[in-house]
């Protein structure tokens, strides 16, 4: 999903939103980073519903209720947030 969505921003150049190459993608970065098949096809199930929530909330006018239905899509890898505590 992170190279799909936004390191290579697929999702946002093509119309079917990089779906056509997201199953390339995966094998590479599979290779590299040491995924099994099981960790493939969670990223890969993952940037599906990511798609798919996207186009959901394209036709919703509402910004909020838009993001709402982004916010469906799961996320594969959890945010750590690694900012260091700041006193004040």
């Amino acid at each position: 999903e992170d190279l799909l969505a936004r390191r290579t921003r697929l999702c946002y150049e093509h119309r079917d939103r990089g779906l056509a190459a997201a199953e390339e993608v995966a094998d590479l970065a599979g290779e590299l980073l040491g995924w099994d098949e099981e960790r493939k096809s969670a990223e890969l199930a993952s940037y599906r519903s990511r798609c798919e929530a996207e186009e959901k909330a394209e036709g919703i006018r509402s910004e909020a209720e838009a993001q709402l239905v982004r916010a469906e899509a799961p996320e594969t890898t959890p945010f750590i947030d690694v900012a260091p505590e700041v006193d004040g």
